[in-house]
This record gives C-alpha cells, sequence and structure tokens, in this order.
C-alpha cells in the first residue's frame, strides 16, 4: 500500500513537474512573440515618422516655393504701381506751366470783355477708363464772363481729378472718392469720375453690402458707355461672390475674359470664376477654367490646387 502511494507520488511530482516545464516554455515563447510584436510595431513607427517627416518637408518647400512667387509678384506689382504715379507726377508737372498760361490768358481776355473758345479739358486716358463725354457745340464756344468760369469749373475738376487718381492709387480710398465726387459735381458727366468714385467706395470696405447698390449704379452707368470696362466688372463680380450669387458672379468675369483673353487679368478672372463654378455646383466646368489657367501658366501652383479641389468634388 506504501509502495502504491509513493507511485502514486512520484507520477503526481513528474506530471507536476512536465505542466511546469510546459508553463516556463509556453511564457517563454509569448515573451519571444511579445518582443517581435514590439520591435515590428517600434519599425512601423519609425517608418510611419519618416514618412511624416518627408511630406513636412515637402509641404514645407512647396509652401515657401509659393511664397517666393507671391512676394515676386507683389514686388512685380509694387513696381509697376510705382512706375504709374511716376509717370502721373511728370505728366502734371509738364502740364502745370501749359494750365497756368492758358488761365492767365483767359483772364485777361475777361477782363478785356473779349469772346472766349473754351475746349473741355479731359485728362488723359489710362488704361479702361472711359472718356469723359466731349464738348457740345453749345458748350464749345461761349463770351465773356461765362467762358471764363466754365475754364476755371474744368480746370478744378482736372485738379481735382489728378488728386483723386493719386490717392486711389495710394490706397486713401475715402479721400479718393471726396475728390472724384467733387469732379462728378462740376462735371457730371464724367465717366472717370464715376467710375473711381464707385471703386474707392468699394475698395474702402468690400465687406459693407450697404455700399453695394451706390457701387453698382455707379458701374453699370460706365458700362452703359464701355461694356467691356474691366475694373467695373471685375468689382461686379466681387460684388456677386460676397452675396454668394455665384451664377451672377460667373458672367461677370466670363465677359472680362472674353473682352481680353490673353491679358494678364484674364488668368485671376479664370481662378475667379473657376471659384464661381465651383461652389455654384459645377466642379466640371471650374476644372475647364483652372485648366485654361496653366494651359497659359504652368507653374501656377494655386490653379493647379483648385483644378485637383474641382477634379475630386466632380468624382464625388
Amino acid at each position: 500500500m506504501a509502495a502504491s502511494s509513493q507511485r502514486i507520488l512520484a507520477a503526481t511530482a513528474l506530471v507536476l513537474s512536465a505542466l511546469a516545464a510546459y508553463e516556463l516554455w509556453s511564457i517563454a515563447a509569448m515573451r519571444r512573440d511579445l518582443r517581435k510584436a514590439v520591435d515590428g510595431l517600434g519599425a512601423e513607427l519609425g517608418a510611419l515618422d519618416e514618412r511624416r517627416s518627408a511630406d513636412a518637408a515637402e509641404l514645407a518647400s512647396r509652401l515657401e516655393a509659393d511664397l517666393g512667387r507671391l512676394d515676386s509678384r507683389s514686388s512685380e506689382a509694387a513696381r509697376a504701381e510705382y512706375s504709374s504715379l511716376g509717370a502721373l507726377e511728370r505728366r502734371l508737372r509738364r502740364s502745370l506751366p501749359a494750365l497756368e498760361s492758358e488761365v492767365e490768358a483767359l483772364k485777361r481776355l475777361f477782363e478785356a470783355g473779349i469772346p472766349v473758345a473754351e475746349t473741355r479739358a479731359a485728362e488723359p486716358p489710362t488704361g479702361n477708363a472711359p472718356r469723359p463725354a466731349a464738348p457740345t457745340a453749345e458748350e464749345g464756344t461761349v463770351g465773356g464772363g461765362l467762358g471764363n468760369a466754365a475754364a476755371e469749373s474744368d480746370l478744378a475738376a482736372l485738379s481735382e481729378l489728378a488728386a483723386g487718381r493719386e490717392r486711389f492709387s495710394s490706397g486713401r480710398y475715402a479721400l479718393a472718392r471726396e475728390s472724384f465726387a467733387a469732379v462728378l459735381r462740376l462735371q457730371g458727366d464724367n465717366l472717370t469720375a464715376r467710375l473711381y468714385a464707385a471703386l474707392s467706395l468699394f475698395r474702402r470696405n468690400p465687406q459693407d453690402a450697404s455700399a453695394y447698390p451706390l457701387v453698382e449704379r455707379d458701374l453699370r452707368i460706365v458700362l452703359d458707355s464701355d461694356p467691356a470696362q474691366a475694373e467695373a466688372l471685375d468689382t461686379l463680380g466681387l460684388i456677386d461672390m460676397e452675396r454668394r450669387e455665384w451664377d451672377e458672379a460667373e458672367k461677370c468675369f466670363a465677359l472680362l475674359i472674353a473682352a481680353d483673353p490673353r491679358a494678364a487679368r484674364a488668368a485671376d478672372a479664370r481662378k475667379k470664376a473657376g471659384l464661381c463654378a465651383l461652389y455654384g455646383g459645377r466642379p466640371d466646368k471650374a476644372a475647364d477654367y483652372f485648366e485654361a489657367v496653366l494651359r497659359s501658366s504652368p507653374d501656377d501652383a494655386e490653379a493647379a490646387a483648385l483644378k485637383a479641389k474641382a477634379l475630386a468634388s466632380a468624382a464625388d
């Protein structure tokens, strides 16, 4: 009996030893598997960090290139504006002696009571700005004090117009509008003053919706005379974009493009028209606008990004 008990105990001890050995082996195997999993996870994390670093570096490079192009365009625009202001100043300086001589001559004729043949003074046209209306036959020749008053009125209008253009170019839109309003009080048919009075009011605060009706009224008067006037079409399109009236805004930019498809500002108009088409639910048409920009300017990163956005929207 005692021998049987010993054998049973020995067998039990052997089984427990085997179980303990198996348990230790299993734990060791689990540790090896866990170590492999940890090592694999570390490798995956390292690869992910490398990809993120590479993506971040590429994005930074693209942003830097885009900023460089933007700085270049800004510098070019500033140089062009400075050159335009310099040309305006030179024209004014050249014309000042002649204007002074004309005033003195008109004064002498007025004092002598001699009829004066007076021609309405006009500002040399700049860009797409409309010309003031030509004087009528009745306005062309008047006598005595009336002729002198008309000449002085026109000279005052010319001076206010020059001051308004200088203020507009330097971004002082409130003062510029005052000058153009003074011109319109003297010459109600001066379309140049009416155009820039409207542009000054809009650019002073483009988000001021209360000013839109007055700006639109003056711009449509200008467009009645010159349907392809670029600044008027562009500003009306921007107003419609502010109102989220995408179809109407796109029509304005399309007219601007049609007026001169190869003009430098046509690329900007195509981008705006593309945005209107995109936001208006026509991504395919939007992509066509952006593609047209890229055909003439393959390195335009903004147009490329907008085209990709339009195509992605179309695919959805």
